[in-house]
């Protein structure tokens, strides 16, 4: 009887544990201290999750705070594989713009411009 509680009990800790390392595979958390662009909107200064969602490279930026979130299609760049995981920005006119996510697995992905209608 208490062989079996222990097995139990022992199988559900690591069915719990199991989905916190795939989350940490394709997610990325990271404070961003300024105002930004992404996929075509604005986002303020705070803490953001990013996830990919799927090998199609879309991710997914969602502030913490704010609680807004967008979905940003990415595509792949290779590297040398020594960046920090990371967001990267690039400034345009006094606008910062979400360039490039850089996640703990070492991929690295480019978002993609946003297309004006």
């Amino acid at each position: 009887m208490k062989l079996s509680k222990l097995l139990t009990a022992g199988v559900l800790f690591v069915l719990a544990i199991a989905p916190m390392r795939a989350q940490n595979n394709g997610f990325l958390r990271v404070q961003i201290p300024f105002s930004f662009v992404a996929a075509g909107k604005e986002l303020p200064a705070g803490e953001y999750t990013i996830q990919q969602t799927s090998e199609s490279g879309i991710m997914i930026i969602h502030g913490l705070h704010e609680g807004r979130t967008v979905a940003a299609p990415t595509m792949f760049v290779w590297t040398s594989g020594s960046q920090e995981p990371g967001a990267k920005f690039t400034t345009v006119a006094g606008q910062k713009y979400l360039d490039r996510i850089e996640m703990p697995d070492g991929s690295v992905r480019a978002l993609l411009p946003h297309l004006a209608k």
